[in-house]
């Protein structure tokens, strides 16, 4: 039976699990599409997404994130069109890493100040939040990895149905590397990580089938599905985009995940880059140490995949020009750099004190930095496109049933062009898409990205006007 204090802090997860999807499922409700949302739904919704795995063709962008194209088909043709549909696959890979975090924090860690930071690390972070109520692949994927992190975990703590554990595991890395192909790495990385750790516990791996066929298999079977459209996106330079060092690549994922807050002055995330870099060497002299004591947690589990990750991305970097993970796609490092700091403070071992006030510190941190970097009604990557979908419907009301001529910034075009297929605006007439825009004379709307040089001031005036976005009307043709 659960002690009080165990019991409190069950109610607590499970109250604050309900606020957080509330608020996913909110903003999946209401965001307005944005341009790659927007681009997803535009190419693929009425493709056979499974032909497209074999068709080179389909693939000269990386927009097709095929695991969530293929949920999101599944969503519409279940419950039919709306902007909530095609975003219910990541709002329910949200609520499966509720849980699988709540398994962590209950079943695995046994310290609140370990639940917390695994908590915080997920769930406080705005950025990471934010893909969690959009249709893209990188909710799913997030989800996946820790679904087959939790299941390692159980795999190596566990004497019991092991063969079921790491088949769930190892199904939960495909179907991430499906829903981003960056993930595909992770399934050598992972296997690497397991195959060590049980050598160094004596564990004869080569008697026990499943834990090399299983792996083998899983890999060999991502390598098949995803090498037509892995190939296609090489030649079309796809990898070409992120970050030239491996450096760069994680101070990526910190400027993201600070949403630009600039806590400790210009220099944040140089600061907070180095702080990493000490933190993994402690790591690292702490691994040493359970080497050379036979005594092995978690910690080195999961530092083994850092380490495995970080060769991986280096050897592509030099043998095939393939360029870092950045900002978004950098979320690759986020379950691993979490738990690696979730089970270093679980080997520090620290007297209750100390661990409640550290808990109780960061816990007030992360509060503080949510509170004061998240926004409800628009996104951090496309922020831009916040005020598509409200502009679009007023001009719709204004206009009844008059046509309209309407221009879009190339950046806001695919988004206008969603709203306006799945809305049937179909007196808002849309150009053809522009770069760079032009304004026609005959336009009655440009819908323009701010600090854009070429303006017609002298036939356009301001409708509405937002931080990043102008709507400008036609002087002469509306009123």
């Amino acid at each position: 039976m659960d002690n009080p204090s165990l019991r409190l802090q069950k109610i607590v997860y499970a109250i604050a699990a309900t606020c957080l999807m509330c608020l996913v499922v909110y903003r999946a409700m209401n965001l307005a599409f944005t341009h790659d949302e927007a681009d997803t739904y535009l190419l693929y919704h009425d493709a056979n997404n499974w032909g497209l795995l074999f068709n080179p063709l389909s693939w000269d962008t990386g927009n097709n994130h095929w695991l969530n194209t293929t949920f999101y088909q599944w969503s519409v043709s279940l419950f039919g069109q709306s902007d909530f549909t095609l975003r219910l696959p990541n709002v329910v890979a949200f609520l499966s890493l509720l849980i699988v975090v709540y398994f962590f924090c209950f079943r695995l860690l046994c310290t609140p100040l370990s639940r917390v930071v695994l908590f915080c690390g997920f769930f406080l972070n705005p950025y990471a939040l934010d893909f969690f109520s959009l249709c893209r692949g990188y909710g799913l994927s997030l989800a996946f990895q820790m679904h087959a992190f939790y299941f390692c975990c159980l795999y190596l703590s566990s004497e019991n149905n092991r063969n079921a554990l790491i088949f769930w595991a190892f199904s939960s890395l495909f179907l991430a590397s499906l829903s981003l192909l960056t993930f595909l790495i992770l399934i050598p990385v992972c296997t690497l990580a397991l195959w060590v750790i049980l050598w160094m516990k004596n564990k004869k791996v080569y008697k026990d089938g499943f834990i090399i066929l299983i792996p083998v298999l899983t890999f060999l079977g991502g390598l098949f599905l995803t090498w037509i459209p892995v190939n296609a996106l090489s030649k079309n330079h796809e990898f070409e985009w992120g970050t030239p060092t491996l450096s760069e690549s994680l101070e990526s994922l910190i400027g993201a995940c600070r949403m630009g807050m600039d806590y400790l002055g210009a220099s944040t995330s140089g600061i907070l880059l180095y702080a990493l870099y000490l933190f993994l060497l402690l790591v690292f002299i702490k691994c040493i140490g359970q080497i050379v004591r036979k005594k092995y947690s978690p910690l080195l589990f999961f530092f083994i995949i850092f380490i495995g990750l970080i060769a991986g991305l280096l050897l592509a970097n030099s043998l095939g020009g393939v360029k870092f993970p950045s900002t978004r796609k950098a979320l690759i490092y986020l379950p691993i750099l979490v738990l690696c700091l979730v089970y270093f403070l679980v080997d520090l071992n620290l007297k209750i004190r100390t661990s409640t006030f550290f808990s109780a510190a960061i816990l007030i941190l992360c509060l503080g930095h949510f509170c004061n970097s998240f926004q409800l009604n628009r996104t951090t990557e496309w922020s831009f496109d916040e005020h598509t979908k409200s502009i679009l419907k007023n001009i719709s009301a204004t206009s009844q049933t008059d046509a309209c001529s309407f221009a879009a910034d190339w950046r806001l075009y695919p988004s206008v062009r969603y709203y306006l297929e799945t809305k049937n605006y179909e007196h808002i007439q849309l150009t053809a898409l522009q770069k760079p825009l032009k304004w026609e004379t005959t336009l009655d709307y440009v819908y323009a990205i701010n600090g854009n040089d070429q303006k017609d001031t002298a036939n356009f005036e301001p409708a509405f006007s937002s931080k990043e976005t102008t709507l400008w009307k036609n002087k002469k043709t509306v009123k």
